[in-house]
C-alpha cells in the first residue's frame, strides 16, 4: 500500500498533480499525473478599419473599428470594453465586438486615433488586459493660387504680348499638390494672355491637393485700343497775363474710332487754364480716328515754362500722359 501525499505545480499554464508513496521497506515510488485546467489568457487585440488619410477643417469622417478576444472555450474571461480615443463604442459578443466612431477635425494639425480593447479583470473589468490600435491623419488647410501677371485690374494694349505669370501651394499638413491639375490657369504658366481684342477679360488659376481640396483665384484685366497724345500752344510766345490757346491731340491705332474722354493740363510755372480740363471730340479734319479739344493758358510770370496735357483713357482706349509745349512769356 501506498502512503500518499498529494503536491501541486504550476508549470507554464498547466497544473501537475504529483502523488508520492512507499512501497516496501527501503522504496519509493513517485507516480505524476498532468491535469490540464486552463490556458493562460492573452490580451484582446483592437483592430480599426478605416480612418487615416487628410481631410479639411470640419469635414465629417466615420470610422470603422473592432475588437475581438481568444474564441470560447479556452476559459478567457472576454472582453469588457472596446472603445475609441473619442468615446465611441463597440457592441456585440463578449469575444467578438464591432464600432463606428467619428474623427476630431476641427482644427488644423496631425493627430493620433485610438483604439483600445480591454479583458475583464478584478471586479470592475478596468484592470484587465488591454490590447490597443492606432492610425494617424491629418486636417489640412486648403492650397491657393497666386496670379502675378495678368494683375488684378491691369491694361494693356491691343495685340499687346503679354505672358501669363502665377504659382500654387499646398495647405498647411497637405499630402502635396495633385500631380495632374495641382496647378492649372486659363493659359499654361509663361504663355501668351489673350489680347487680341479690346474689352474685359478674366484669368483665372485653380490648385488641387491630392486629399481633393481646391483652391482658385480669378483676376480680371482690360484691353484697349493704345493712344498717343500731343499738345501744342499757339502762339508759342505771349507776354505775361496774356492767353494762348493750348490744344490736345489724342490719336489712336487705325480704324479703332475716335478717342473720347478729358484731357487735363498742367505747366511746370505760375500760369492758370481756362477751363482746367477739355473733353474730347472727333477731328475728322486729321482723320476718322484723332480727336481734340483746347483750353486757354494765361502765363502768370515770365519765362520759358513746360505745358503738358494728360489723357486718362477709358473703358476703350489706353491713357497716356504725354504731349509737352514750351511757352515763352
Amino acid at each position: 500500500m501506498f502512503g500518499p501525499f498529494t503536491r501541486m505545480a504550476r508549470r507554464r499554464g498547466l497544473w501537475l498533480a504529483a502523488a508520492a508513496g512507499v512501497a516496501g521497506a527501503g522504496c519509493a515510488s513517485v507516480v505524476y499525473a498532468p491535469v490540464a485546467l486552463a490556458k493562460r489568457a492573452t490580451p484582446p487585440t483592437a483592430t480599426i478599419y478605416s480612418g487615416a488619410g487628410t481631410y479639411s477643417v470640419g469635414e465629417v469622417v466615420q470610422t470603422s473599428f473592432g475588437c475581438t478576444d481568444e474564441a470560447a472555450g479556452y476559459d478567457d474571461p472576454g472582453l469588457f470594453s472596446c472603445i475609441d480615443s473619442n468615446g465611441a463604442t463597440g457592441s456585440g459578443t463578449s469575444f467578438d465586438q464591432m464600432g463606428v466612431g467619428t474623427l476630431d477635425t476641427s482644427r488644423l494639425g496631425r493627430f493620433t486615433y485610438e483604439v483600445t480593447a480591454t479583458d475583464f479583470g478584478g471586479k470592475t473589468g478596468t484592470d484587465g488586459a488591454k490590447g490597443t490600435a492606432e492610425i494617424t491623419y491629418a486636417v489640412a488647410a486648403p492650397p491657393t493660387a497666386s496670379i502675378v501677371t495678368p494683375a488684378a485690374g491691369a491694361i494693356y494694349n491691343e495685340a499687346q504680348v503679354v505672358d501669363a505669370s502665377y504659382t500654387c501651394a499646398e495647405g498647411k499638413y497637405g499630402p502635396g499638390l495633385s500631380s495632374s491639375n495641382g496647378c492649372a490657369g486659363t493659359v499654361a504658366d509663361g504663355a501668351r494672355i489673350d489680347t487680341s481684342a479690346v474689352g474685359q477679360y478674366s484669368f483665372s488659376v485653380s490648385a488641387a491637393s491630392q486629399d481633393g481640396q481646391t483652391g482658385a483665384v480669378t483676376s480680371t484685366y482690360t484691353v484697349v485700343y493704345p493712344t498717343g497724345t500731343a499738345v501744342v500752344c499757339d502762339p508759342d510766345s505771349v507776354a505775361v497775363n496774356q492767353a494762348t490757346t493750348c490744344t490736345a491731340t489724342l490719336t489712336t491705332q487705325p480704324h479703332a474710332g475716335a478717342p473720347a474722354g478729358t484731357v487735363s493740363f498742367s505747366s511746370s510755372k505760375a500760369g492758370s487754364f481756362a477751363p482746367a480740363s477739355c473733353t474730347l471730340s472727333p477731328d475728322s479734319a486729321l482723320g476718322a480716328d484723332v480727336s481734340t479739344c483746347a483750353v486757354s493758358f494765361t502765363p502768370t510770370v515770365a519765362g520759358s515754362q513746360k505745358i503738358t496735357a494728360a489723357y486718362g483713357g477709358d473703358s476703350a482706349y489706353h491713357g497716356t500722359s504725354s504731349g509737352s509745349t514750351n511757352v515763352n512769356g
